[in-house]
């Protein structure tokens, strides 16, 4: 990562040309319209490791400042936001988020 920005065109070179699948996610079965179709964008094998890699760099600096309630945090769960995100559709009073003091 530190030598993309000292040498033009090392990260094409390195991870090749930045071209994804693009897959079509079926919403629910029958519906063969655009609208009940979501995308579904696989990167290649090379742009995933190198994600994984930044994310193991970057993890221990964003982690520490990330909020109880955040799924994102290693070995988080999305189950807490699920939950509510349901809850709020079905029109139930949702329970104030944790308070949690956020590092430097």
């Amino acid at each position: 990562f530190r030598l993309a920005p000292t040498a033009p065109g090392i990260s094409e070179w390195v991870l090749g040309a930045n071209v994804d699948l693009l897959v079509s996610m079926p919403k629910e079965d029958g519906d063969a319209s655009a609208d009940a179709h979501r995308p579904l964008s696989l990167p290649t094998v090379w742009r995933r490791l190198a994600g994984a890699v930044w994310m193991h760099c970057v993890a221990p600096l964003v982690e520490p400042r990330l909020e109880a309630q955040q799924c994102a945090a290693s070995g988080g769960s999305c189950g807490r936001a699920t939950r509510a995100a349901f809850a709020h559709l079905a029109g139930e009073p949702s329970a104030p988020p944790p308070t949690v003091a956020v590092a430097p």
